[in-house]
């Protein structure tokens, strides 16, 4: 049976946290809620059961940034930030394994 993509996005997820060993309890935490948050983003547009690393286009990052912008309001820049953050470093991490499309960083 196929993996949805729900499934496969919690499997990278989880080994992306599992790697973070010598980062600190609050860089840990701030890039799980940030990748928390992606994961509803991904929810609420239907997204989220075929979802595939390569998905992960500058489209659909920049969506997530006004997604974020539009919970959190403009005022908490910082908060918005850092959800996006934990994003980042996520998108590298499954770079670094070859799962990417290219052109996306």
């Amino acid at each position: 049976m196929e993996q949805s993509g729900a499934d496969r996005y919690d499997e990278l997820v989880d080994a992306f946290l599992s790697s973070l060993v010598g980062k600190s309890p609050r860089t840990y935490s701030t890039y799980r809620t940030g990748l928390v948050h992606f994961r509803t983003f991904l929810a609420s547009k239907q997204r989220l059961e075929r979802w595939q690393p390569e998905s992960l286009g500058p489209n659909l990052l920049e969506e997530f940034y006004t997604w974020l912008v539009r919970q959190h309001g403009r005022e908490r820049r910082a908060t918005v930030g850092t959800h996006a953050a934990g994003l980042r470093a996520f998108v590298r991490y499954i770079a670094r394994r070859g799962l990417l499309p290219p052109g996306v960083t």
